[in-house]
């Protein structure tokens, strides 16, 4: 082939190679066009009723280029303890909003629950559109964060041929002092749509037997037999991203027509595997691209909101000074915790705030500077509040980390008591321990952060794998409630010693101890007598394995690894099944009880000085063994009361 073939060669595949990246370019701005268009439309809908105000047509537009539809499911993920592998049953979310809808005569009312930062008010803003698309009737959104959603949704026209969607049950200030009777007046004033679907931060609900199942609302017309004279209100939850939607999202943030794309996918495929939250919260899964092309370095959850606050300060800092308007913004934050708390708004007044700025720096500031990509928003009437819940919760627990006597005589939310655990594993957490150690030991009783981490599971009929995991299970951190910060955990457990034993109360787990006293060999007893000791609801029981790896967690943070006598039984709650009990031996140097059928090897305790074996002990073990075994009692019980500090219950 000569040389001229082969240069034409080259600039025919260069120029084919420019076309195509023009094309796949153009594609990109035509779908940026479509979906500003789109959001100008949105806006625009004779039935909208107005959403946030503070959402401009880009917001809005950049909601639906980036948006992942997730999956539902009939399970609340939060009880899992990984949430990136939840529900086997699982579909689309417009799927079953879709048939939801298509068969609105047998189901009107549709609660829709995820955690905070899933994307409840994105996915009604898609949803909506969705909806418009379909021509089936007429759609209404109605946001439960502004004032005013009881008159839009009973001034909208033509009810009964119109779905209404409502966002933010928790966000109401109605359903602060009373959640089901709120739920009840609002399914009441929509009685009239032909369907309704709210959507509802899911741990809003003291636990899933407070969901209200019916609505109340009366079946007008005939009835199928059975069926009841009201209509049922159904549950779904939003299931966090599986790894597939995760790879979706990123994929759209990093598109193939730039040549960086390729690294950083990749780089942030790993962020996300590092942070599992990221999965469970879009909203936190969007600072990924502006992290990864930063090349800044995140953790942790708190890493992540810290880094977004980080992003706001630099942006509003050509009219107001950084360290003033974080702040104003853990006053901000307090005070509308505290008003909410009460049932009065999530909003403050330009007035309110501008006090809060001049109380701190002596001067107020011109709050009409507020970037559109502001985490501080005003409302039409000029009213302030936080761009979403979850930023207002970080800006509490700083306020709180820093010594904001107002924030422990509040309620604490769980987004808050994550934060406020995760804070302890970055590394301005591990440098503030004084700090931490000073929170700890306080009176947390009105906060409800206790217990600090995911209890351990009750004693139940087990099989023998779980026992093996269970003594590694609580060095994880991908739960839903982590476990606390190994250096807070001496600061979390208080041990109180008397005649006949000690008493332990462990705040991280909510679990409150009786050891028998390690000189009074009277603990030991024969098995059969130690299982005749039943205890009353709510008293003092045998533990579970997860309960004792707890124990073990805890007397390994105090320095009192002592009060596990090495080679002597303890009784554990868990069995294998009828009268097949479990035993459980501490060790040093080795097993002693080898005449006993152990359940695998003998396990050291994750992140603890001790080493546990369990065996079985069964009607199938020789008589005479069996006679002349001496187990002794450890005895375990959920705290009744949430105390700490000065406030230690007296155990013995």
């Amino acid at each position: 082939m000569s040389i001229e073939a082969l240069v034409q060669i080259c600039k025919w595949i260069a120029a084919v190679g420019g076309a195509a990246f023009l094309l796949v370019r153009m594609g990109y701005w035509l779908s940026d066009r479509r979906h500003i268009t789109a959001a100008v439309k949105l806006k625009s809908q004779r039935n909208q009723s107005v959403f946030t105000p503070s959402y401009t047509d880009a917001e809005i537009a950049a909601a639906f280029r980036t948006y992942v539809q997730p999956d539902c499911g009939q399970a609340d993920p939060s009880h899992e303890t990984d949430n990136r592998h939840v529900a086997d049953i699982r579909e689309p979310v417009f799927s079953s909003l879709d048939r939801f809808v298509d068969h609105a005569l047998r189901r009107r009312h549709f609660l829709v629950l995820a955690d905070s930062g899933m994307g409840k008010t994105t996915l009604c803003l898609n949803y909506f559109r969705h909806a418009g698309k379909r021509k089936t009737g007429p759609v209404a959104l109605v946001s439960l964060s502004r004032p005013g959603a009881d008159a839009k949704i009973g001034a909208i026209a033509n009810k009964r041929d119109t779905l209404l969607i409502v966002d933010a049950l928790d966000e109401d200030p109605a359903a602060q002092n009373g959640v089901e009777a709120r739920l009840s007046e609002l399914l009441s004033l929509a009685a009239d749509y032909v369907a309704v679907i709210i959507t509802c931060r899911s741990q809003f609900f003291r636990d899933a037997s407070a969901i209200p199942k019916d609505t109340g609302v009366s079946v007008i017309g005939p009835r199928m037999a059975g069926a009841g004279s009201t209509y049922t209100l159904w549950h779904l939850y939003l299931m966090p991203f599986t790894t597939a939607q995760i790879s979706t999202y990123i994929s759209k943030q990093f598109p193939l027509w730039n040549p960086k794309s390729l690294p950083r996918r990749h780089a942030a495929e790993r962020l996300v595997a590092r942070v599992p939250e990221l999965s469970g919260r879009p909203m936190l899964l969007e600072l990924v691209p502006d992290l990864i092309r930063e090349g800044a370095v995140a953790q942790e959850v708190f890493d992540l909101y810290e880094y977004m606050v980080q992003k706001w300060v630099a942006r509003e800092e050509r009219w107001i000074d950084g360290a003033l308007l974080i702040a104003v913004s853990k006053r901000i934050a307090v005070e509308i915790h505290a008003r909410a708390s009460s049932g009065r708004g999530d909003r403050l007044s330009r007035n309110e705030v501008d006090e809060i700025a001049k109380s701190i720096s002596g001067h107020q500031a011109d709050w009409d500077h507020l970037s559109t990509r502001s985490l501080l928003n005003r409302d039409n009437d000029g009213l302030l509040k936080f761009a979403h819940r979850s930023i207002m919760e970080y800006f509490f627990v700083l306020a709180a980390i820093d010594a904001d006597d107002r924030c422990f005589g509040l309620a604490w939310t769980d987004v808050m008591r994550d934060l406020f655990v995760s804070w302890g594993y970055t590394a301005s957490g591990v440098a503030s321990l004084k700090r931490a150690k000073e929170i700890l030991t306080s009176d947390l009783s009105a906060t409800k952060l206790v217990p600090l981490s995911d209890p351990p599971t009750e004693p139940n009929v087990i099989v023998e794998g779980e026992i093996l995991l269970a003594a590694a299970r609580r060095s994880k951190t991908d739960g839903v409630r982590r476990l606390v910060h190994s250096s807070w955990r001496a600061d979390s457990v208080r041990i109180e010693e008397a005649e006949m034993g000690i008493g332990i109360v462990d705040l991280a787990c909510d679990l409150e101890w009786l050891v028998p006293s390690l000189s009074h060999d009277i603990v030991l007893l024969p098995l059969a007598q130690q299982l005749r000791i039943a205890p009353g609801p709510g008293q003092f029981r045998s533990p579970s394995f997860d309960e004792l790896v707890s124990l073990c967690e805890a007397l390994t943070s105090s320095g009192r690894i002592d009060l596990l006598v090495p080679n002597r039984l303890y009784l554990l709650g868990d069995i294998l099944g009828p009268d097949r009990h479990l035993v459980v031996e501490a060790y040093e140097e080795g097993p002693k009880f080898g005449m006993l059928r152990a359940i695998g090897d003998g396990r050291r305790v994750a992140g603890t000085d001790y080493k546990l074996a369990v065996y079985e002990v069964s009607r199938f073990l020789d008589p005479t063994q069996l006679q002349q075994l001496r187990v002794a009692s450890l005895f375990v019980r959920r705290t009744p009361k949430r105390v700490t500090g000065a406030a230690w219950p007296t155990l013995l």
